[in-house]
């Protein structure tokens, strides 16, 4: 009888340790369930927040989007106005616009446009030409700028991008 108590006991032990090692299982898949379910709503939270913040800063920048609309509406004759009187204002002489050549972009309603000028005068007159044809209120920026010394004047030659309206 102390036997098949004996057996009876160990099949009982072999029993609840099956029984923790099930729970145990069930514990670790609810676990790693819950893990991945955390993660996934996390990624879901922030990917609405970022849309949010987009939405946010779509509607706060719309007085920026309409002035850079408006920098961009301007012909390649107002541009090339603007260009010269910048550099004439900062004591230039001779300023010259010479060649004009339309590069392409991707963009379809945008064309940009390569301008070269030329300028002379004192080293101080020439450099302020430079200054202001970098921060002129136009989207452009200087491609390249050639300064040379010829007599007694400072030389300018700078090529400029413009970007501009695509003509309809």
């Amino acid at each position: 009888m102390r036997q098949i108590y004996a057996w009876g006991m160990l099949a009982l032990a072999v029993a609840a340790w099956g029984a923790c090692g099930y729970f145990a299982m069930i514990v670790q898949g609810d676990r790693t369930e819950y893990t991945s379910a955390s993660a996934r709503a996390e990624e879901e939270s922030m990917r609405e927040e970022n849309a949010a913040r987009l939405r946010s800063t779509i509607q706060g920048t719309e007085i920026e989007r309409a002035a850079l609309e408006s920098l961009v509406g301007v012909t390649i004759l107002d541009a090339v106005e603007t260009i010269e009187a910048a550099a004439k204002q900062a004591g230039a002489s001779d300023v010259k616009i010479g060649e004009a050549s339309t590069q392409s972009t991707s963009a379809q309603k945008l064309s940009s446009v390569s301008v070269t000028v030329t300028a002379s005068g004192s080293f101080v007159a020439v450099m302020r030409a430079v200054a202001l044809l970098e921060t002129l209120p136009l989207p452009s920026t200087i491609e390249q700028f050639d300064l040379s010394k010829s007599d007694s004047a400072w030389r300018l030659t700078a090529r400029l991008r413009v970007t501009l309206a695509a003509e309809k």
